[in-house]
């Protein structure tokens, strides 16, 4: 291969490269964007799970602390910082569209995650921070045993993901207030991420939680299809009923 042809070669692996990379750590929140976009169209966030963003800072932060001791790619913790930034603007749109019946009066354990204003969150992700922070130079950076199970943790709380707003679906039996775009992010971002740490050889722990995550989309994905032809039915039929009665109306 002439010098002219190996330049080249590098050139696009390099250009692949930063592309892949830059894929990872941004793609994942064009849903979330998108999602609060509907906040505002909808004028509420009822509906929408806040967990996915107490969820996502978690385990996100988690796998931060994970890589001081594991080393893996650094684009994984771009798109850690990025992912915590965009959930930390995303909680503030949802609480800012939060119908009052929603909300709770004091600061408690028992109303976890369901606080009325923002320094609650604030201390509460402050004070987790600070834990971890003091926790791990304390068990120290050559405890691998520590490390794994903060890998394990990263990983079963983001593979949890999904479960809030599955469950929040089952009970509202809708997913209008849900983007479906958001709900495509989800899909092809972990089916995408997934193969990206399997061909980077990333920790077994984060393949696991992206195989997991593909599953719960695929759930979510049927939920929106369920509910929203039972919708349709249900306008259908409520539109039937109006035109039978005014076409036969009941005389006195």
């Amino acid at each position: 291969m002439s010098e002219t042809e190996t330049t080249a070669s590098i050139t696009f692996g390099n250009v692949a490269f930063y592309t892949t990379s830059f894929l990872m750590i941004f793609a994942p929140i064009v849903g979330y964007i998108h999602q609060f976009i509907k906040f505002r169209k909808l004028n509420t966030s009822e509906g929408y799970s806040s967990k996915i963003s107490l969820i996502l800072l978690i385990s996100n932060t988690l796998r931060i602390f994970f890589w001081f001791g594991k080393k893996f790619s650094i684009v994984l913790i771009f798109q850690s910082i990025v992912m915590m930034i965009m959930q930390i603007v995303l909680l503030i749109r949802s609480l800012q569209y939060k119908s009052k019946k929603e909300g709770y009066e004091d600061f408690t354990l028992t109303n976890f995650w369901e606080w009325p204003y923002y320094s609650d969150y604030f201390h509460f992700l402050t004070s987790f921070v600070i834990f971890l922070g003091i926790l791990t130079p304390v068990v120290g950076y050559d405890n691998t045993f520590y490390f794994e199970i903060l890998g394990i943790l990263s990983a079963t709380t983001e593979a949890s993901l999904q479960i809030p707003q599955i469950y929040k679906n089952f009970m509202f039996k809708s997913a209008n207030s849900l983007s479906y775009l958001l709900v495509a992010t989800w899909l092809f971002g972990d089916a995408f991420k997934s193969g990206y740490l399997i061909i980077i050889e990333s920790p077994i722990q984060m393949v696991l939680c992206g195989v997991i995550q593909v599953l719960f989309d695929l759930i979510i994905i049927l939920q929106v299809i369920y509910y929203n032809r039972q919708s349709e039915t249900k306008t259908e039929s409520e539109l039937r009923e109006r035109s039978n009665s005014i076409e036969d109306p009941i005389s006195l």
